[in-house]
């Protein structure tokens, strides 16, 4: 019988002689709906900095250079 083929067969058996239930973790399924007072993530404040027009220009201009290094493949500068 060939290697593999023994292998094969040791472990399918092995699956069905060992019990069901011998590593596996059991979890309680939820039978009650969350309250309708569920916490929800709050609200970002509004920030109350306006970007210049030299920082937009910085901004775009940094997109852009890490787009150019990304499509050649350097990721070290990035």
């Amino acid at each position: 019988m060939p290697r593999l083929l023994r292998l094969t067969f040791l472990a399918q058996a092995a699956l069905v002689l060992l019990p069901a239930g011998s590593s596996s973790q059991l979890v309680d399924l939820k039978r009650t709906l969350p309250s309708a007072e569920a916490s929800l993530c709050p609200a970002v404040p509004p920030v109350d900095v306006i970007p210049t027009a030299e920082d937009r220009a910085e901004a775009d201009r940094l997109v852009a250079r890490a787009t150019q290094l990304a499509m050649v493949g350097d990721q070290e500068t990035v």
